[in-house]
């Protein structure tokens, strides 16, 4: 992974664990699940996702067959489904921790 994809992958990572902030504290209208707020997609999606760590672990396009789907199904249909409050914090840990599985292993990625 090249260092201006590690350091998106990174970013996104950081997000996520600022809406796991936000779904914790109840703030759920403050999670932002939009392409525009993740820096993988703003470094992939023009290019149809094409080199995005996500995409290499899913081998699809997109963020399909990844924790993300439950995480916006949680925040628009959560009551529709049962899933309540904690079942979007859940999600929202599951994205995270799939995204940290994706940096690279062995190296120092402090």
């Amino acid at each position: 992974m090249n260092k201006k994809t590690l350091k998106a992958l990174k970013a996104s990572i950081k997000h996520w664990e600022e809406n796991i902030a936000y779904a914790k504290a109840r703030n759920y209208w403050l999670i932002d699940v939009r392409a525009e707020a993740c820096a993988l997609c703003d470094l992939f999606l023009k290019h149809f996702c094409i080199d995005c760590p996500i995409c290499h672990y899913t081998k699809m396009n997109g963020c399909v067959n990844t924790p993300y789907k439950k995480v916006v199904l949680s925040l628009f249909e959560g009551n529709t489904l049962g899933l309540g409050y904690d079942g979007i914090t859940a999600a929202c840990r599951r994205e995270l921790e799939f995204l940290k599985s994706l940096l690279p292993k062995g190296k120092d990625n402090g």
